[in-house]
Formats: structure tokens, sequence, C-alpha cells
């Protein structure tokens, strides 16, 4: 496959998207109910906390202006307004205790369901989206972006709702006092929100900035570890250091002007409350002076606005603090809203209702409903191209393999082999024409995860996961250990498995670091046999075995796929020997098809070596 460019990282400028407030709405719409009666729980936890202050108040009144008490009140005792405030302190503690776990759980478990939904439709994203798209790019979302989200929106944002329910209580609680200080407090609360739209957009764009610089320092770290030994064998350590020295030095770059930011805003804000505080204090004198406050209502008034200029100075801090958990939910909205890939539905359990097409049958009944009594292969007039840059490598072109047939595929590098195994799972697109396994054909209301059920596929270089031998073999766990053991030494890996003491369990590395690339390749030739898939497609699954273990290997093929159909793709013909048929292919076009032995009479013909095709 040609090499595909990776696109520029998007860039989110201006407002957040509604969709990004409305994937909110569906992480917590599961939790409605529940999420009222927290909320209203921690309200009136926050308003009995609250109103110690007016219990105070009104104990000072007892004492200096007993008159101006309720009448109820009036007969209250010093231990009377002490019990009081006891009761009061304790009910709304546990109340505020309670609002604030609960929350915090109802919070991570909707945050959860948003990793999760946006993991269900990247996992179905067209291959263009990864090869288009570094690894540290995509990692940084479901990392340090949903790390964010996490982080922000758990115990966080319950403290901003805390704050909320604070400035509501003493909207009312400040009420009772004198109205003319609600007309304090409602001006100082428009000079925060002033400040806070003054900066909002530079701290918005700069925490923007900083996520999207994460991903580059990551993507060349994960490249850098991959390509470690080609680094050191070319004396390259300086040059890739060199670079990740940049990328890490651009991304504190953004680090530092993040945090002088969001300083600046904080200093900003402090500067207010401290001016505005000393505005209240010469009011509340004035009010005593002038006979229309009491002492009760000075106090009560001055404890209530203090708390109330902290209070509004957290909101805003607060909210532009979560407003890098929106850039977090901004990022992964991106991700979950993106196309999936052609003929892909998600599956009914799929929550979130987004744009993308969502199948009502469960996975079951999409199996009972394209099972299919024959496996002939069809490509029926496909054209065919990874991106618009590139030429064609397959134009109207048609191939019929009949089930149970064993096919070999030659041809010189860049003729179309991979691309043709590649077009036969629908990994790609096509441009024209259409493909179908009997009669499940996607582009035709079929099922596409059927089909690739249908599929067992062996690359040159097998994926090995960090994970035990049973796990690397079982990926979906259905089949027992005598079946796992049985489906090792068909393939020749007895001795490998003596000498591990015959131990499932035993650890593989990331990348099978510790075993050889022939043993990978066998390991995963015992993973497609444990498929038992009527279709099994081989892409120079051998190339790394000895000719003895090719031979043993060719012969278990041979035995194991006898009446189901094999697509060998392989240079060396005499690999070849199981097949029915070649298939020789050049440029994308079919330049030969035939019996073995006739390919070996046209390579004659044309000088060339038959065994390195």
């Amino acid at each position: 496959m040609s090499s595909i460019g990776f696109e520029q990282e998007k860039t989110f400028e201006g407002g957040f998207k509604k969709t990004v407030f409305h994937t909110l709405l569906m992480a917590y719409a599961p939790f409605k109910k529940s999420l009222f009666l927290v909320l209203s729980v921690g309200f009136i936890g926050r308003v009995l906390v609250l109103a110690n202050t007016n219990m105070v108040g009104f104990w000072v009144d007892s004492i200096t202006h007993p008159e101006k008490l309720p009448q109820w009140m009036s007969l209250w005792k010093a231990e009377d307004f002490v019990w009081m405030l006891l009761g009061l302190t304790m009910v709304g503690f546990a109340l505020t205790t309670f609002f604030r776990i609960r929350f915090s759980r109802i919070s991570s478990r909707a945050v959860s369901s948003l990793y999760d939904e946006t993991t269900l439709r990247v996992s179905r994203a067209p291959m263009s989206f990864f090869d288009r798209n570094p690894v540290g790019r995509i990692m940084t979302r479901f990392s340090s972006d949903y790390g964010n989200i996490f982080r922000l929106f758990g115990g966080p944002l319950a403290e901003f709702f805390s704050i909320l329910f604070d400035l509501i209580a003493l909207v009312v609680l400040l009420s009772f006092v004198h109205s003319s200080l609600f007309i304090l407090m409602l001006v100082y609360a428009v000079a925060n929100l002033l400040i806070y739209r003054l900066n909002r957009n530079q701290l918005r764009e700069a925490r923007r900035t900083l996520s999207s610089q994460r991903g580059p320092s990551l993507a060349h770290f994960a490249e850098t570890a991959q390509g470690a030994i080609s680094i050191r064998l070319f004396e390259k350590e300086t040059l890739f250091q060199a670079r990740f020295a940049y990328l890490d030095k651009m991304y504190l770059e953004s680090k530092r002007k993040t945090v002088a930011l969001v300083l600046a805003y904080v200093f900003q804000m402090n500067f207010l409350s401290t001016l505005w505080f000393l505005v209240v204090g010469f009011y509340s004198w004035w009010g005593l002076k002038n006979g229309f406050m009491t002492v009760g209502d000075v106090g009560v008034s001055l404890g209530l606005i203090l708390f109330s200029f902290n209070a509004v100075q957290m909101f805003f801090e607060w909210l532009t603090q979560l407003e890098e958990g929106f850039v977090g939910v901004e990022r992964m909205d991106d991700y979950l809203r993106r196309p999936l890939e052609s003929y892909m539905k998600l599956p009914s359990r799929a929550r979130y209702k987004t744009d993308h097409p969502q199948d009502t049958k469960t996975d079951e009944q999409n199996r009972k409903q394209t099972e299919v009594s024959s496996f002939e292969i069809k490509f029926q007039n496909i054209s065919f191209k990874y991106n618009e840059e590139q030429d064609w490598i397959f134009k109207n072109f048609s191939l019929v393999i009949p089930e149970g047939q064993k096919l070999g595929i030659i041809g010189r590098t860049g003729s179309g082999k991979s691309s043709l195994l590649q077009i036969l799972s629908h990994l790609y697109p096509l441009s024209e024409g259409s493909v179908s396994i009997g009669n499940n054909n996607p582009q035709q209301e079929g099922d596409l995860q059927n089909l690739r059920k249908s599929v067992a596929y062996l690359p040159q270089d097998p994926v090995i996961f960090k994970a035990s031998l049973k796990d690397n073999l079982d990926l979906e766990k259905l089949c027992s250990e005598a079946e796992l053991i049985d489906s090792l030494l068909k393939v020749g890996l007895g001795p490998w498995f003596e000498s591990i003491g015959q131990n499932l369990d035993y650890e593989l590395q990331e990348k099978g670091k510790n075993i050889s690339l022939g043993e990978k390749q066998l390991l995963g030739l015992a993973r497609c046999l444990l498929q038992k898939a009527p279709i099994f497609v081989l892409d120079e699954a051998t190339s790394a075995l000895d000719p003895v273990t090719e031979k043993i290997v060719l012969s278990v093929l041979k035995q194991e796929y006898k009446g189901k159909t094999l697509l060998f793709v392989a240079h060396r013909l005499q690999t070849l020997g199981i097949c029915d048929e070649i298939l020789w292919l050049e440029k994308g076009k079919v330049k030969f098809k035939g019996r073995a032995q006739d390919a070996l009479s046209q390579f004659e013909k044309m000088n060339l070596d038959s065994r390195q095709v």
C-alpha cells in the first residue's frame, strides 16, 4: 500500500459547539432522576450550613434588639440558639457530604460511558482514519484529554455546584437582612462576569493549544520506541532526541503561557474582591450610623458578603477550570461524531444517539439473518485506490473464487496482492463495484461484521499482545484448553510449548519480543485454526519459516482446510504447491490464472526465476 501522509490536527476555535453540551447531556441522561435528588439534597445542605450566619445574627439581636426578632423566636434562650446552630451544622454537613460523594460517583459513571461510546465508534472508524492519524495523537485523546474530563467532572464539578448552591442560598439569606445588600452583591457578580468574559477566549484558546501539543511529543516518543533498533543501528539517537526536545519545549511553552494567563485572571478577581469588600464595609458603617441596620444585621451582612465574595470568585475560577474539561469533551466529541467505515453500523447496545447508522438487531439475530449456504467469493467490476492523489490499483476488475478452492496469488511488489485481500474484508471503500461472500454483500444490506468473521487472516507479521499465551490464542475465549494445546501441536510448536513448561498462562511480551518471528507466525497460524473460519487468507505468512517447518505448516493447511477456501499470497512458488490454481497479478490486472505447472511455463518463457516471483 502506498504511504498516506498524516492529516493536520483539527483546530477548534470560538465557542463550544452545541454537540459538546449534547454529548454531556447524553452521558448524564441515564442518571437524571438520581441527579435531581442529589442536587436537591446538596442545595438544602448548603442552605442549612449558611443559615448559621443568620442564626448568629438573630442571637446577637436577641440581646441588643429583642423587639426586632420574630415572635416565635423572642422566647428562645441562649442554649436554644446553640442547639439550633449545632443541629443546622450537623444536618447541613451530612447532606453536603452525601451530595459530594454521590454526585462524584454518578459523574464517574457518566464520564466512563463517554469513553466507552467514543471507543465503540473509533474502533469502527475507516482505516484511512488510522492511516492519517499518528498513534500518539489518538492516544492523547484517550489519555490526557479523557483524564482531564474524568478529573474535572467528578469532585471538582461537585465543588462547582456547591459554590453555585452557595450563591443562590446567599441571595435568599441576604434578602432577610437588607435588600440593598443584594444589589451590592449583584454588582460584584456582574463585575466578575465581565472579568471572566474578558479572559475567557484567551484561556480557552491557550488550553486548546496545550491539549493539541501533547500529541506530537507522544507520537514521536511512540515512533522512537517502535524503531529503537533501527535508530541505534544507524546511530541517529541525537537526531531523535533533538526532535523530542523541540516538541517538548513547544508543549512546555504552551503550559507556561496557560499558567500565566490563569494567574493573571486570578489576580484580577482578587483585586476586585478586596476593593468591593472595602465598599461593603463603608456601606455597613453608614447603615449602622443611620439606623436602618442593626449590629446583628451588620455582622450577618459582613459575614455573608465576605463569604459571597469568596464564593463568586471561586465560582468563576472553577468555571475556567471546568473549561479545560470542556476542551477535553470537545476533543472526545470530535472522535465520537466522525464517520464510521462504509457499510458499518453501531451495535444495538450503543447508547449515545448520534448521526451514525445503528443496528436494531442483536449480533445473534444478524448472524442468523446472513447465514450463507455458499462461501463463493465474487469481485464484480471493482475500481479501487487508497486516495484521490494515487493511481488506480484496480480498474473494472472482476474475479470469482469458488468455494473450497485453494488459490495462490503471486505478483511483483505493487501488483495489488495485499490490496485484494484488504478489499475482500472491506477494510477500504471501493470507488465502484462490489465484493461478496456467498449471499453476504454489505453493499446490499449484508452484515459486514459477519462477513469478516468468515475470514481468518494471517499476515506476515502477526500481532502478539502483551498477555498470556491463552489470551493470545483465544481472543474471544470460546475454546477449551485441550483445543488450544492441540492447535499448538498441529502447527509444530510442541517443542517450544514444552520449553515453557506447557504453561498456557505464559506471559508474552508486547509484539512478541520474547519469541522469534517464526514462532510469532506459527502462533498466528494456531490462532487462525481455532477460528474455524470457512476462508483462510495467508499474506506471506511463511516467509520467516525454515523449509522443514514450512513443510509442516503446508501439510497442516492441506489437512485442516480440506474443502475450505484458502488464499495464499507468496513470492516463492514452491510454497504454493498445495494450491489448485495460481493467480498472477500485474498492475491490478490478471496476467495469468491457471494451474501451477502452467505458471512455471509462463516464467520460463519470460526467463523469470520460478523460485522468487
